[in-house]
């Protein structure tokens, strides 16, 4: 379910790491999730008002950085996991020894 209503919900901040299997990592950026993040409806931004929160999964963090840069009044409506690391440079990290993509651990088992 990627969509919760009626509760509020701080970001989570990951400490650790995990890799995600993934031989060619691309971030699709014309996604439902993109849409729904950087241009919500009318609709979706009224469901916020009353306390929904949408989880994203598997953005990019540099993805989510602009989103808390460019809607820091909504981020109490945010909750993002599975977020995949990139580097200084803005490339998606991997791990040497596998080349699985490197993501955030959000702690949920």
């Amino acid at each position: 379910m990627n969509h919760i209503t009626s509760m509020k919900c701080a970001v989570v901040i990951a400490i650790g790491t995990t890799a995600v299997p993934c031989a060619a990592y691309t971030q699709d950026t014309d996604t439902w999730q993109m849409r729904r993040l950087f241009e919500p409806s009318e609709t979706h931004l009224r469901a916020e008002t009353r306390g929904s929160v949408m989880i994203y999964e598997g953005l990019e963090e540099t993805t989510v950085n602009r989103a808390m840069d460019t809607h820091f009044s909504r981020i109490d409506n945010m909750m993002f996991v599975g977020t995949v690391r990139n580097d200084a440079e803005g490339k998606v990290l991997t791990n040497p020894k596998t080349g699985d993509v490197i993501t955030e651990d959000d702690g949920c088992d």
